[in-house]
């Protein structure tokens, strides 16, 4: 037994002792505040008394002796015991109280991370239930979005898109893989927005699962792409409309990269060169120069890539077979695609 625990049996046979003979005040709040001190519980203090009492009544001859020293040794214990049994209690509703504050402050603090990468990546963030109808929409930019992040709340993703789940091509697949419960990336969709012009959206999530292992929904990110849509589509429509223009043009059009290779060639030259333009396309123009032009056509290129603009300059092709064709060119560079774009006509 260590020394505090015989101080601690000491102090509490000495408290005992002066109850049953003077009817002395009990310090019942010092004694239990030193029986916690030392990690002990009630039980442990009930083992003290008993193993006191013995040599309490040791020497007494008369019952009347006995009974009355059992009587105070009960009433001291029963005066003990009671604000023991309470300290403790409150002693553990602190600790808890404690845990709790902690906690609390650990997943204000891991919000507060979670809130701090979505605003610094510009994204939103979401979170669904499990008939995946979205509860919670927060992000630094969301007030500047072009709907209203209230009206989402309560509803599903198809439903705020408008599409059907069962027959509409994304949705299909989409939906699937939220009844499976599996994690998604980047998928796209359109919603209508504030504007005439809809909003188009690329959005990740993550399945939620509770500790017994049952779904609850899904947390992600959201990101608006309407700009980078529009953009992307601009830049297909100008290329469709230069593929028409190749395809449909009399005029013979060239396209080489810096160097001089062929990259794209309109069907006419098969009218004025006599090649398909898949015979041209990958090899140097300079295989289908006239020697003699060769060196002032390298110039133009490199006086188009340094001055921009529009040149102009004649300049001699050899047929297939073997006729020289004279054309006279209008060419530009494009500094941005890092191109040179040749116009015959």
């Amino acid at each position: 037994m260590s020394s505090s625990s015989d101080e601690f049996r000491q102090c509490y046979r000495c408290a005992l002792e002066a109850h049953i003979r003077s009817n002395a005040e009990v310090d019942a709040l010092g004694l239990v505040m030193a029986a916690l001190d030392e990690g002990r519980g009630l039980e442990d203090l009930l083992s003290i008394h008993q193993s006191l009492l013995p040599s309490l009544i040791d020497g007494l001859v008369s019952s009347t002796e006995i009974n009355a020293v059992v009587t105070k040794a009960e009433e001291f214990l029963t005066v003990v015991a009671a604000p023991f049994e309470m300290t403790r209690l409150n002693w553990l509703k602190e600790a808890l109280e404690r845990q709790v504050i902690e906690q609390t402050q650990a997943v204000r603090d891991s919000e507060r991370r979670f809130q701090d990468i979505a605003e610094v990546s510009g994204d939103w963030m979401w979170q669904t239930d499990r008939e995946h109808r979205f509860t919670w929409i927060f992000g630094e930019r969301i007030d500047a979005l072009q709907i209203y992040p209230e009206s989402l709340i309560g509803r599903t993703r198809w439903e705020v898109a408008g599409a059907n789940p069962v027959t509409d091509d994304p949705w299909v697949q989409h939906k699937a893989e939220l009844d499976a419960h599996q994690p998604f990336r980047h998928f796209r969709y359109e919603i209508a927005a504030r504007t005439d012009a809809p909003m188009s959206m690329s959005t990740s999530g993550k399945p939620v699962f509770d500790q017994d292992g049952t779904f609850v929904g899904y947390r992600g990110t959201a990101t608006d792409e309407t700009v980078i849509v529009a953009v992307q589509r601009r830049a297909e429509a100008a290329e469709a409309l230069l593929r028409r223009v190749f395809e449909t043009s009399q005029d013979l059009i060239l396209v080489t990269d810096r160097k001089g290779t062929l990259v794209r060639v309109s069907p006419s030259a098969v009218t004025l060169l006599g090649y398909d333009p898949d015979e041209m396309i990958g090899r140097s123009g300079a295989e289908f120069l006239y020697s003699e032009d060769l060196d002032n056509t390298r110039n133009e290129m490199r006086l188009a890539r340094r001055a921009g603009g529009t040149q102009s300059f004649e300049c001699r092709y050899v047929h297939k077979q073997g006729r020289i064709v004279t054309l006279w060119w209008k060419g530009v560079w494009s500094p941005a695609a890092q191109q040179h774009f040749f116009h015959w006509a």
